[in-house]
């Protein structure tokens, strides 16, 4: 049944893709529709499939690598379809969706091991995980916003407002989009942390332990928190504002790489 469930949240993931960039060069509502929907079917096959996941492993799902990537890529649906919901940036899913994509493709290649010590199934663990990745898909957004950000920029200094430019959101909303993902995201990282903390307490003796699978982590919430402390107190916008937080998501990247494949 999970197989099913993986190959056919795959194909609906590849599909919304495809509809959505397709939209985004043709600007044809029904393509759009198209779009939304697979994305929405593949989100829910995807609940199922992570719930199937769920009942064989038990909560080892949200330890092995392959779990957790599946569901990080899970969080990034969820996090553009609350955003869609709530902006109407149309564009966004030409960004965002083939995030979710990828991670779901990393997950699927990863292996389907679980040689796990008994304490990674405690409470903390999956709250840290939760929280953590929830923190990593508001940013993923902040990503998006800032390279579409970057391209409206682009075009507008160029002035050239046609071509993908008349389809892209202004940059005062992409500047708004940014700031309020990157408001809710470092909230949800830093209580990741914490909770990751209390569950080192309980399985290895010590808050911290400072390893290559432990540092990328306060790397990721320094750099973030030092955006949102610009952009709270110091007042930066615009395009610095949005290279820095796509920057950012690269070191979030590999800072996720190392910390899960360490």
């Amino acid at each position: 049944m999970s197989v099913i469930l993986d190959n056919l949240t795959l194909f609906c993931y590849i599909l919304s893709t495809l509809f959505h960039w397709l939209s985004l060069a043709s600007q044809q509502r029904m393509l759009l529709r198209w779009a939304l929907g697979a994305a929405c079917t593949g989100f829910v096959l995807h609940t199922g499939y992570l719930s199937v996941e769920a009942s064989r492993a038990g909560v080892l799902l949200f330890s092995e690598v392959y779990g957790a990537t599946a569901f990080f890529s899970w969080t990034v649906l969820l996090v553009y379809l609350i955003a869609e919901a709530l902006t109407r940036i149309r564009a966004l899913g030409s960004f965002l969706v083939p995030i979710a994509l990828l991670a779901l493709v990393l997950g699927l290649a990863l292996p389907h091991d679980a040689a796990l010590l008994p304490p990674l199934t405690s409470f903390w663990l999956i709250t840290h995980v939760v929280l953590a990745f929830l923190g990593n898909a508001a940013f993923a957004l902040t990503f998006c916003g800032g390279l579409m950000y970057l391209i409206q920029d682009r075009y507008l200094k160029a002035k050239q407002p046609g071509g993908l430019s008349a389809h892209l959101p202004s940059l005062e909303m992409l500047d708004r989009l940014n700031f309020w993902a990157l408001a809710f995201g470092v909230p949800l990282l830093t209580q990741g942390i914490i909770t990751g903390a209390i569950w080192a307490r309980y399985a290895r003796g010590s808050f911290w332990i400072w390893q290559r699978t432990t540092w990328p982590l306060i790397v990721i919430w320094g750099i973030y928190l030092g955006l949102f402390i610009g952009r709270w107190y110091l007042g930066w916008r615009g395009r610095r504002a949005a290279l820095a937080v796509v920057v950012g998501f690269c070191a979030v990247s590999l800072g996720y790489l190392l910390h899960t494949l360490g």
